[in-house]
């Protein structure tokens, strides 16, 4: 498996390349922007990438895709170099990191053993995953413990009550007693129960949203182009009602 054949080569060479520039970049004699880089400098660069690739994701763009995935590999090497900087790691350290990651979450692929794990759909290599993790990190690791609280809300209540689900965890639906809660926690509980019907109907929340919400965004741009570019809010509300039919994507003159 660690033999190289001509086209792995090829990506070796490539990879080298893109972090041998990254190298220059911030070396002495560089650039100045990037040599004063942090990790934490970047979080909304990496952030932004993140968020650029769903979009391509979701248009279903190709070459939006493959840039996109530069620039998010870039973000990586780029973090990679900084820590090597301070010796904590290098990016050689993040490969092989990763790569003894996916060897062990899936023996049944790369075990000698591999034919006495009982995987035979999706579902059973994310229970695997979920024992290797606690596993790896004792017994006493809770199933949402690789989750972090900075996810989106939608996304972090959704894999939340997945995780719940795969346990047979029951809902807890909106039945419970309003007295003495929050308007604000009212709306949490009520969000958290649609979110757990949309589960059912095997819908991710997150990216049905997402989609929905795009919709609405290109609706509105459509609108302000009918209007010649004059300001919606300038606009009569027998106008404003005019161009706002015309912008449905269903709408036939």
């Amino acid at each position: 498996m660690n033999e190289l054949t001509s086209p792995h080569k090829k990506i070796g060479e490539s990879f080298v390349s893109l972090v041998s520039i990254i190298e220059k970049l911030r070396s002495p004699g560089g650039c100045p922007w990037d040599a004063k880089q942090t990790h934490k400098s970047l979080k909304p660069n990496i952030l932004e990438e993140v968020y650029e690739l769903l979009e391509a994701i979701e248009k279903n763009d190709s070459q939006a895709i493959l840039e996109e995935l530069g620039d998010i590999l870039l973000q990586v090497i780029f973090h990679s170099e900084i820590a090597k900087a301070s010796r904590e790691f290098d990016v050689q350290t993040v490969c092989e990191k990763i790569t003894s990651k996916m060897i062990k979450r899936h023996p049944h692929v790369f075990s000698k053993n591999r034919d006495t794990f009982n995987v035979k759909k999706a579902e059973d290599v994310e229970d695997n995953w979920e024992s290797f993790k606690r596993s790896a990190s004792g017994q006493d690791r809770s199933i949402v413990a690789s989750l972090p609280v900075s996810m989106p809300a939608l996304a972090f209540a959704a894999e939340i009550k997945k995780r719940a689900n795969r346990c047979g965890i029951p809902d807890d639906p909106a039945v419970r007693s309003m007295d003495g809660i929050t308007q604000e926690e009212q709306v949490g509980l009520k969000l958290l129960d649609d979110v757990s019907e949309i589960i059912q109907l095997g819908i991710d929340p997150e990216s049905a949203l997402r989609a929905t919400v795009t919709q609405l965004r290109d609706r509105i741009v459509t609108a302000e182009k009918l209007a010649d570019d004059k300001p919606l809010s300038e606009l009569s509300t027998d106008e404003l009602k005019k161009v706002w039919i015309k912008s449905d994507p269903n709408f036939n003159s």
